[in-house]
Protein backbone atom coordinates (compact mmCIF):
# COMPACT_ATOMS: atom_id res chain seq x y z
CA UNK A 1 0.00 0.00 0.00
CA UNK A 2 2.41 3.05 -1.15
CA UNK A 3 1.95 5.83 -0.57
CA UNK A 4 -0.71 5.41 2.27
CA UNK A 5 -0.73 6.83 5.20
CA UNK A 6 -0.55 4.61 8.53
CA UNK A 7 -3.92 5.76 9.09
CA UNK A 8 -5.07 4.82 5.77
CA UNK A 9 -3.49 1.62 5.90
CA UNK A 10 -5.35 0.95 8.74
CA UNK A 11 -9.18 1.15 7.36
CA UNK A 12 -7.92 -0.07 4.38
CA UNK A 13 -7.06 -3.50 6.23
CA UNK A 14 -10.27 -3.65 7.88
CA UNK A 15 -12.45 -2.71 4.69
CA UNK A 16 -10.38 -4.74 2.05
CA UNK A 17 -8.79 -7.54 4.23
CA UNK A 18 -11.09 -7.98 6.94
CA UNK A 19 -14.40 -7.68 5.69
CA UNK A 20 -13.52 -8.65 1.74
CA UNK A 21 -10.68 -11.46 2.56
CA UNK A 22 -8.34 -9.84 0.18
CA UNK A 23 -5.13 -11.73 1.84
CA UNK A 24 -2.84 -10.52 -0.69
CA UNK A 25 -2.94 -7.14 0.59
CA UNK A 26 -1.46 -8.16 3.49
CA UNK A 27 1.78 -8.40 1.97
CA UNK A 28 1.77 -4.65 1.41
CA UNK A 29 0.14 -3.38 4.90
CA UNK A 30 2.49 -5.63 7.31
CA UNK A 31 5.99 -6.34 7.73
CA UNK A 32 7.58 -9.69 6.91
CA UNK A 33 8.26 -9.83 10.28
CA UNK A 34 5.08 -8.79 12.13
CA UNK A 35 3.97 -9.70 15.25
CA UNK A 36 0.49 -10.60 16.05
CA UNK A 37 -1.02 -11.05 19.24
CA UNK A 38 -4.93 -12.17 19.38
CA UNK A 39 -6.98 -13.25 22.38
CA UNK A 40 -8.18 -16.64 20.66
CA UNK A 41 -4.19 -17.53 19.95
CA UNK A 42 -1.97 -19.48 22.91
CA UNK A 43 0.88 -17.57 20.81
CA UNK A 44 1.49 -14.87 19.00
CA UNK A 45 1.50 -15.20 15.35
CA UNK A 46 5.45 -14.70 13.91
CA UNK A 47 5.33 -13.50 9.96
CA UNK A 48 3.71 -12.56 7.15
CA UNK A 49 2.53 -15.56 5.44
CA UNK A 50 1.43 -17.54 8.97
CA UNK A 51 -1.16 -14.16 9.63
CA UNK A 52 -2.28 -14.97 6.44
CA UNK A 53 -2.91 -18.39 7.24
CA UNK A 54 -4.66 -18.16 10.51
CA UNK A 55 -6.39 -15.19 9.06
CA UNK A 56 -7.85 -17.24 6.41
CA UNK A 57 -9.03 -19.54 8.73
CA UNK A 58 -10.47 -16.83 11.08
CA UNK A 59 -12.42 -15.53 8.15
CA UNK A 60 -13.49 -18.42 6.93
CA UNK A 61 -15.21 -18.92 10.20
CA UNK A 62 -18.02 -16.00 9.42
CA UNK A 63 -19.90 -15.10 6.49
CA UNK A 64 -21.41 -11.52 5.71
CA UNK A 65 -18.94 -9.95 8.01
CA UNK A 66 -19.08 -5.89 8.23
CA UNK A 67 -16.58 -3.84 10.08
CA UNK A 68 -17.76 -0.46 11.10
CA UNK A 69 -14.55 1.96 12.15
CA UNK A 70 -15.55 4.34 14.76
CA UNK A 71 -11.82 5.68 15.76
CA UNK A 72 -8.51 6.24 14.71
CA UNK A 73 -6.30 7.61 16.45
CA UNK A 74 -1.94 8.02 15.75
CA UNK A 75 0.24 8.69 18.46
CA UNK A 76 4.02 8.47 16.84
CA UNK A 77 4.60 4.78 15.69
CA UNK A 78 1.45 3.89 16.95
CA UNK A 79 -2.43 3.41 15.50
CA UNK A 80 -5.38 2.93 17.69
CA UNK A 81 -8.47 1.71 16.36
CA UNK A 82 -11.42 1.14 17.97
CA UNK A 83 -14.31 -0.58 15.50
CA UNK A 84 -17.50 -2.92 15.75
CA UNK A 85 -18.06 -5.77 13.80
CA UNK A 86 -21.23 -7.85 12.64
CA UNK A 87 -21.38 -11.26 11.31
CA UNK A 88 -22.99 -14.52 11.03
CA UNK A 89 -21.06 -17.21 11.51
CA UNK A 90 -20.39 -19.98 9.22
CA UNK A 91 -18.99 -22.97 11.32
CA UNK A 92 -17.99 -23.97 14.85
CA UNK A 93 -16.37 -20.47 16.53
CA UNK A 94 -13.34 -21.34 18.65
CA UNK A 95 -13.04 -19.26 21.77
CA UNK A 96 -10.76 -19.04 24.67
CA UNK A 97 -13.25 -21.10 26.84
CA UNK A 98 -13.82 -24.28 23.89
CA UNK A 99 -15.18 -24.32 20.43
CA UNK A 100 -19.44 -23.48 20.30
CA UNK A 101 -21.14 -24.75 17.63
CA UNK A 102 -23.41 -21.62 16.59
CA UNK A 103 -22.80 -21.68 12.71
CA UNK A 104 -25.42 -20.01 11.06
CA UNK A 105 -26.02 -18.12 14.31
CA UNK A 106 -25.45 -13.93 14.16
CA UNK A 107 -23.22 -12.12 16.31
CA UNK A 108 -21.53 -8.83 16.88
CA UNK A 109 -18.52 -7.00 18.98
CA UNK A 110 -16.24 -4.71 19.60
CA UNK A 111 -12.48 -4.37 19.35
CA UNK A 112 -9.92 -2.31 19.65
CA UNK A 113 -6.41 -3.07 18.21
CA UNK A 114 -3.35 -0.96 18.60
CA UNK A 115 -1.01 -1.40 15.33
CA UNK A 116 2.63 -0.32 15.50
CA UNK A 117 4.18 0.90 12.38
CA UNK A 118 7.61 0.52 10.75
CA UNK A 119 9.33 1.91 7.19
CA UNK A 120 5.49 2.31 6.76
CA UNK A 121 3.99 -1.08 7.57
CA UNK A 122 2.44 -2.48 10.35
CA UNK A 123 5.29 -4.39 12.15
CA UNK A 124 2.97 -5.25 15.39
CA UNK A 125 -0.63 -5.81 16.78
CA UNK A 126 -2.28 -6.29 19.69
CA UNK A 127 -6.02 -7.19 19.28
CA UNK A 128 -8.67 -6.96 22.12
CA UNK A 129 -12.17 -8.12 21.50
CA UNK A 130 -15.57 -8.30 23.50
CA UNK A 131 -15.72 -12.59 23.23
CA UNK A 132 -17.80 -12.33 26.68
CA UNK A 133 -20.22 -10.35 24.77
CA UNK A 134 -19.72 -12.47 21.77
CA UNK A 135 -20.64 -15.37 24.36
CA UNK A 136 -23.61 -13.73 25.69
CA UNK A 137 -24.61 -12.47 22.29
CA UNK A 138 -24.15 -16.02 20.68
CA UNK A 139 -26.64 -17.47 24.15
CA UNK A 140 -23.15 -19.89 24.59
CA UNK A 141 -22.94 -17.86 28.93
CA UNK A 142 -26.55 -16.62 30.03
CA UNK A 143 -26.40 -13.02 30.86
CA UNK A 144 -28.02 -12.12 34.41
CA UNK A 145 -30.00 -9.74 35.73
Amino acid sequence: MPNFTPKEIVRLYYTEVVDQGKLILVDESHAEDCVVHRPEEPQPIEGRETLKQVMGKFLNIYEELESTIHTVVEEGDFIAARVSHVARLREPWPSRIGIHNVAGKPVSWNSQTLFKFRDGKICEEWINRDELGMLIDLEILNQRH
